[in-house]
């Protein structure tokens, strides 16, 4: 078992993983004011702050989208706006989180997926222009 500690992988046994920490609450509680609860950035956050939150697509991380690239910048912060969570969370809330990113970051993921895999409109047939005949 891996879990995350301090910005590094360490080994940890399965009891001590998770042990009373809930990443989805956590998140709701102090992170979904500036990504939002289902990962898209509340109008709010988007007007008030420069740079805008991130969405939480693929793609969209700035700083990386592994879990530990998650960890430590939930534990670090990064720029102005990204605060620094190390000390306000424990090391295994601070995992917690990432892998509740990681599963709100493949689930919008697998909603784009289908929303651009399903059956296309079909076209319609080309409209021809009537040609006038010609004069007499």
């Amino acid at each position: 078992m891996v879990a995350l500690s301090c910005g590094k992988l360490t080994d940890a046994s399965a009891e001590t993983r998770y042990s009373t920490v809930n990443g989805k609450q956590i998140y709701e509680k102090l992170c979904a004011s500036c990504h939002g609860s289902k990962g898209f950035p509340p109008y709010d956050a988007l007007v008030l702050y420069d740079p805008a939150p991130r969405p939480l697509l693929s793609g969209s991380f700035a700083y990386g989208e592994t879990k530990q690239d998650i960890f430590n910048t939930i534990s670090e912060g990064k720029g102005r706006n990204m605060l620094s969570f190390r000390g306000r969370l424990t090391p295994p809330q601070i995992e917690a989180v990432a892998d509740y990113v990681i599963t709100l970051k493949d689930k919008l993921a697998s909603q784009q997926e289908q929303s651009h895999s399903g059956p296309r409109p079909s076209t319609p047939e080309p409209i021809e222009a009537e040609t006038p005949a010609p004069p007499q």
